[in-house]
C-alpha cells in the first residue's frame, strides 16, 4: 500500500485485510468505529467468555454453512444464540454481530478459525485508538 494513500474501512472485511495486511494505521468510519470501540473496551474477564461464545458461535455458523444448505443454516446459526448471550450483554447486539462478521471474514481468509481468533486479537491487543471523531477512528499500531 502507498504511504500516501488512505483507505477508510467501511465494513467489517476492510478491516480484516488492514490487519492481515499489517498495516501501522487502520481508519475505520465512525459508525463501525463505534462497534470496534466496544469489543476493544471490553475488560479482561469479560473478553475471556465473550471471545468464548463467540468462537462457538462462529464454528457453529461456519459449519452449518458448510454442511448444509437452505433454511437449515439459519436453524443451526440461531442455536449458537445462547453462546452468544454474554457477549450481546457485554457489547451489544450490534458490535457482537460485527465481531461476528469479522471472524467469519477471518475463517475464510486466514486458515480456519485459528487464524480468525488471532485477526481479532491482534485487533484487541496490538492496536490502539488514537483519535475519534465524527467521521472516522483512527486506530494505530503498538509497538
Amino acid at each position: 500500500m502507498n504511504r500516501d494513500e488512505v483507505i477508510i474501512c467501511k465494513n467489517e472485511s476492510d478491516i480484516v485485510d488492514a490487519i492481515m495486511q499489517d498495516n501501522d494505521i487502520i481508519y475505520i468510519e465512525s459508525s463501525l468505529g463505534k462497534k470496534i470501540s466496544n469489543i476493544k473496551n471490553t475488560g479482561k474477564i469479560a473478553w475471556g467468555l465473550l471471545i468464548g461464545g463467540v468462537v462457538v458461535a462462529v464454528t457453529a455458523i461456519i459449519s452449518s454453512k458448510t454442511l448444509s444448505k437452505g433454511k437449515s443454516v439459519l436453524v443451526l446459526s440461531l442455536a449458537t444464540i445462547p453462546s452468544l448471550g454474554v457477549a450481546i450483554a457485554y457489547i451489544g447486539f450490534p458490535s457482537t454481530i460485527s465481531l461476528l462478521q469479522i471472524m467469519i471474514d477471518s475463517y475464510k481468509k486466514n486458515n480456519g478459525i485459528n487464524g480468525a481468533k488471532d485477526i481479532v486479537l491482534a485487533l484487541r491487543n496490538n492496536y490502539y485508538i488514537a483519535e475519534f471523531d465524527r467521521e472516522k477512528m483512527t486506530t494505530k499500531k503498538s509497538f
